[in-house]
């Protein structure tokens, strides 16, 4: 039996496991033309250099390189160009590799705070007081003075900060920060004062202690406490009077502003969700009486 030796582009399609389509595009586009012409019907086949050629080029796509840069080898011929776009093609792999890790890293770091603050204690309670030594603190800030506080506003200024932050090349990996500059715990606290004060904010985020740009926290002894959700009118005036109570029995004075470190990335949480659920450590520096 006369071995075969040309196929049609039917047989090469089944034989190879690639679409006639795909074949035919090939044929298009000069990549790949059926090397075997039958002259008397006119008829091009494959032969079996057509399907060693099939194979490479499936072996390249399978390396993720383009129908461009296939073809470019096959037509220069050259081993150098050949070798020359494989390493191209390596270095891309390389820097996707350290971006897959890079967000592999960010988005696990993502799902261990979520993990975390699903055990957090119940919304609008309060975790412990407790005294911490806090070290300086380089902040890139925005200080604004509006009449209205509320979370619209709050996402309208640390998005202008996040922008500005990332203008002078610094991006932001660390909790933003909030500074109520027109609270000071050592007063006591009128609701219907407080509504009409100008309200003194500090939209912050912690950068480098190299980067010269910002300003430096101090240092020193700070109450910390740990909130869950937005405080309302109610829950803000029970933080104040449990902030004083505390001052007042362990004979400590505040000597800086109110600090809302938030604890919850804000992108892992709906827009509806964060009310309920945006965690928060309350920081106020204070000295004994």
């Amino acid at each position: 039996m006369e071995e075969k030796t040309y196929f049609t582009i039917g047989e090469i399609s089944k034989l190879c496991s690639v679409a006639a389509s795909t074949l035919r595009y090939y044929d298009q586009i000069d990549l790949l033309k059926p090397t075997d012409l039958n002259r008397s019907n006119n008829y091009r086949y494959y032969t079996f250099k057509d399907i060693a050629k099939i194979r490479i080029i499936q072996n390249l796509r399978e390396l993720d390189f383009s129908i461009d840069e296939i073809s470019s080898m096959f037509q220069e011929g050259d081993i150098l160009n050949q070798l020359t776009i494989m390493k191209n093609k390596r270095e891309l792999i390389r820097k996707e590799i350290i971006n897959l890790h890079n967000k592999y890293r960010s988005l696990n770091k993502r799902i261990r705070i979520i993990e975390k603050e699903m055990d957090a204690f119940p919304s609008n309670d309060i975790e412990d007081m407790k005294i911490k030594e806090l070290p300086k603190r380089r902040i890139l800030s925005l200080r604004k003075q509006t009449n209205r506080a509320n979370l619209n506003l709050y996402t309208l200024h640390f998005n202008e900060l996040i922008s500005h932050a990332k203008k002078n090349n610094i991006f932001p990996s660390t909790h933003l920060m909030l500074i109520h500059h027109h609270i000071d715990v050592n007063l006591p606290f009128d609701q219907s004062k407080y509504e009409k004060v100008l309200k003194d904010l500090e939209f912050s985020l912690m950068i480098d202690p190299s980067i010269t740009l910002g300003r430096v926290l101090p240092e020193g002894t700070y109450l910390t406490f740990t909130t869950k959700g937005m405080a309302g009118k109610d829950t803000f005036s029970a933080i104040y009077e449990k902030i004083q109570v505390w001052l007042r029995f362990n004979k400590y004075r505040a000597t800086g502003p109110l600090i809302d470190l938030l604890l919850t990335n804000l992108t892992n949480l709906q827009p509806d969700q964060i009310p309920d659920n945006i965690l928060t450590e309350v920081q106020i520096k204070i000295e004994k009486v």
